[in-house]
């Protein structure tokens, strides 16, 4: 049985999902909660479990390595890193607990290391409780049958702590099998956004884009409209080159496929029920044709080496516009110049701004082999409140918009950034396709070809591969 309460939580933490409103508050409230609180006539009613006494169970989770995640740490006075802190003590307390992590190295590079442990645990009937993976990993496993539908645990996922869109994105036949929420830290941290250089822009006495993207106005031909002339071949060699010269876009391979959300294209799209092919589009075509050019010439450089290595370009005041994460303003910390961050542009000012969640962000799955499905869901809930209540406002506020932002335009579009963040069925589900569909803008601005040969060449593949995913979530068996 739970109990109903409401959250005391600013305004701008309710903007990544989409709740109802119109509900009174209740005074059961948990009072353990440190960021500072504002109620008002329409604040949602939410659910938590009721607090119990596991008598110190071990609570054990299989927590992928290496993402950049805050699973754990120790209280030093750093306001982020006691909040993860905090939230560890207060989950153990308030369900009589011991949280146990033991982690699995996840890098890209490592992901048959990673899922034959996950599987071979999983199938020996190994009691994690929990199961944090990249998506890229754990949707190709689904249809496995290693997972629990989390639409039977009794998790109520109109909580804003999680990603509602995560639903209508990845729920096949009423099943649901990956959460994606304020749990993660990644799902902030990897978001990607555009930074642009503002020494650049002096010298060439363009104006910052803030109002752009207050009117709505920041679209692809805009931004393109700011890149003339910035390129320059320093060293007079006859090409553009990563360590000599200015470009007008540095850009790594995964920030690059996010203007393929941002200028809303979708190859598949869920409608209710039903999955549907849209293929190629008159976008599709635009977004191409439209940056193009910049690619083909070298003024934009798109580079599978590391973020750091093209931020330090950028900090050099070489590279105009530079589309990466979100947690690469650590690295620009001690640049000597001034930058600025943006939303990723629209195709059309009719559109919404779309931010996508890389495939690098950690998601929750439930093992098959969790040992108390009720104190897992348990634990998801509250964990998730905990993190939302004071983890999420002291990496926004504290680590992004005090540490590291230089103005306070910027925490604006911080604000509008994490508004439109989204999740569509391309980037969700696109590992599970020989080639995936996601990547499609970025092959052809880096590769070349036509779009409307390039998407009909896989086509007859995604379709007999869609109809695979689908079959597939209609046969899931759990795994013995």
């Amino acid at each position: 049985m739970k109990k109903q309460i409401c959250l005391l939580l600013a305004a701008y933490l309710a903007m990544l999902s989409a709740c109802s409103s119109g509900s009174k508050t209740n005074p059961d409230a948990p009072a353990n909660t440190s960021a500072e609180s504002v109620v008002t006539e329409n604040e949602p009613l939410y659910t938590l479990p009721e607090s119990s006494d596991h008598n110190g169970a071990e609570f054990v989770v299989f927590a992928a390595d290496g993402r950049n995640e805050l699973y754990d740490a120790e209280m030093n006075g750093d306001v982020l890193n006691d909040a993860v802190y905090q939230r560890r003590v207060d989950v153990e307390d308030y369900l009589g607990i011991k949280l146990r992590y033991e982690y699995q190295s996840s890098l890209w590079n490592e992901e048959s290391q990673y899922v034959s442990a996950l599987t071979s645990a999983i199938m020996a009937d190994e009691p994690y409780s929990l199961v944090t993976g990249p998506v890229g990993f754990l949707s190709k496993l689904v249809t496995e049958g290693y997972f629990v539908n989390i639409n039977e645990l009794d998790i109520d996922l109109d909580n804003p702590w999680w990603v509602s869109g995560m639903r209508d994105t990845a729920e096949i036949h009423n099943k649901l099998y990956l959460l994606a929420g304020d749990f993660a830290t990644t799902l902030y941290s990897t978001i990607n956004v555009v930074y642009f250089n503002m020494n650049i822009l002096k010298d060439f006495n363009l104006t910052a884009p803030y109002d752009m993207v207050r009117d709505g106005s920041w679209t692809i031909d805009n931004m393109l409209a700011m890149t003339k002339d910035v390129s320059v071949d320093l060293n007079s060699d006859g090409f553009f080159r990563l360590g000599d010269d200015r470009f007008v876009m540095l850009v790594q391979n995964n920030p690059l496929r996010s203007f393929q959300t941002s200028s809303g294209i979708d190859l598949f799209r869920k409608n209710g029920d039903t999955i549907e092919y849209i293929g190629m589009s008159e976008r599709l075509d635009t977004l191409v044709n439209k940056m193009r050019n910049m690619f083909e010439v070298g003024e934009a450089i798109c580079t599978y080496g590391s973020y750091e290595e093209l931020a330090e370009v950028f900090a050099d005041d070489r590279a105009l516009f530079m589309p990466s994460a979100l947690r690469v303003t650590s690295t620009l910390r001690d640049m000597k110049g001034d930058y600025g961050i943006l939303p990723y542009p629209k195709l059309s000012e009719s559109d919404e701004y779309r931010m996508e969640v890389p495939l690098s962000a950690v998601l929750w799955a439930v093992p098959v082999s969790s040992p108390d499905l009720r104190l897992t869901a348990d634990f998801c809930e509250y964990y998730s409140y905990l993190s939302r209540e004071n983890v999420t406002p002291a990496y926004y506020e504290i680590t992004l918009k005090d540490k590291y932002s230089r103005d306070q335009n910027t925490q604006e579009m911080l604000d509008v950034i994490r508004s439109s963040v989204s999740m569509t069925f391309d980037a969700f589900f696109g590992s599970c396709f020989a080639t995936n569909p996601f990547v499609t803008t970025e092959v052809l601005l880096t590769k070349g070809g036509e779009p409307a040969s390039y998407i009909a060449g896989y086509e007859s593949m995604w379709l007999t591969e869609l109809e695979k995913l689908v079959d597939g979530y209609s046969d899931i068996d759990a795994v013995n």
